[in-house]
């Protein structure tokens, strides 16, 4: 059962127009920049900028790495597995 604190944390920042660096989103979500690096080689998130440090992060994309980042530290699942879970998310939030 998600936390009401990480919950109100998540809203806040998807009602922030707000962008994040690479260092600003590392710091916030508790995951190394390899795992971002890794999460944008897989797809689940967008990047604003071409170069690694020109990345700019919006709030969706801080929500998505949080939960990737529980889902492969409290469950194991590796990245492969993470990227299809938000496939799948994304597809049934389509339908």
């Amino acid at each position: 059962m998600p936390r009401p604190d990480a919950q109100n944390s998540d809203a806040q920042i998807l009602n922030e127009a707000s962008v994040f660096t690479l260092a600003e989103v590392c710091h916030s979500c508790g995951a190394d920049s390899h795992f971002v690096y890794a999460l944008v080689q897989e797809g689940v998130i967008r990047p604003r900028g071409k170069r690694v440090n020109e990345w700019m992060f919006d709030g969706l994309s801080v929500v998505r790495i949080r939960k990737a980042y529980r889902i492969h530290r409290d469950l194991h699942v590796n990245l492969p597995g993470i990227a299809l879970a938000f496939q799948l998310l994304d597809r049934t939030n389509n339908i």
